[in-house]
């Protein structure tokens, strides 16, 4: 069986290729080329890599944030475009869950806590403890929080982790008890990790999250006259 993972959630986007449950190739995708030719360029690629066609691919999986809105629009449209012609498979799976995975591998912490900037004052965050076959599993469901309350919801067990750690150190939004369990610096999901969790919890029986993306925020706007009301929904 032949899988491609697709990871397009935050700065740094790729995608990876499985057969039969094996890493076979992976490419990324440049921060500017996110839209049309270059991911198809990209994807061409990667199944060049390793002689397959897209009608090859019987399951196609995708990262569904939270994240870059534009990006996990593209990740879940790609996938399920290519999945239609021959009725392929599509699994989701929300992107944090592959650096989870990622930082329990370096440093072995009983909890990860995967932290995003939600802006509107806000941070989001997720807590994966491990199945005794080392399998990720958010515990309990997403959080919206002021960043000054971090340390009041996050395990002292815990290690903490971010793709925008850079950005949330510029804003002063990493409270000073939290900072000595950050794994430092940016990380990314990676679309090798977030492939290899999906079919193992696939083979585990789990069933794919929602095909659409993740939101934490509800949807708001200015109306007419200056006060809150519905828009189409935002990235985080």
């Amino acid at each position: 069986m032949i899988a491609v993972s697709i990871e397009m959630s935050t700065a740094q986007a790729s995608l990876a290729l499985f057969r039969d449950g094996a890493l076979v190739a992976t490419t990324r995708v440049g921060e500017t080329d996110r839209r049309d030719a270059p991911v198809f360029e990209a994807l061409t690629r990667l199944l060049n890599n390793a002689a397959a066609h897209p009608a090859d691919v019987s399951l196609w999986i995708a990262g569904r944030g939270p994240g870059r809105y534009t990006g996990l629009r593209a990740a879940l449209t790609l996938a399920q475009f290519f999945a239609l012609p021959g009725g392929a498979e599509v699994y989701a799976l929300n992107s944090p869950i592959a650096l989870a995975a990622a930082a329990r591998r370096e440093t072995g912490a009983p909890i990860i806590a995967v932290i995003g900037d939600a802006r509107r004052g806000r941070c989001w965050v997720g807590l994966f403890r491990f199945t005794s076959d080392g399998l990720p599993q958010l515990e309990g469901d997403w959080t919206l929080q002021i960043p000054k309350h971090l340390g009041e919801v996050i395990p002292s067990e815990a290690v903490c982790v971010s793709s925008e750690y850079e950005r949330l150190l510029a804003r002063d939004l990493l409270p000073p008890q939290c900072r000595k369990r950050w794994i430092e610096g940016d990380r990314f999901p990676e679309s090798a990790d977030l492939g290899s969790v999906a079919l193992a919890r696939r083979r585990a029986g789990i069933l794919s999250e929602p095909a659409m993306p993740l939101y934490l925020h509800a949807a708001v706007a200015l109306s007419a006259d200056g006060l809150p009301g519905p828009r189409s929904a935002e990235s985080k």
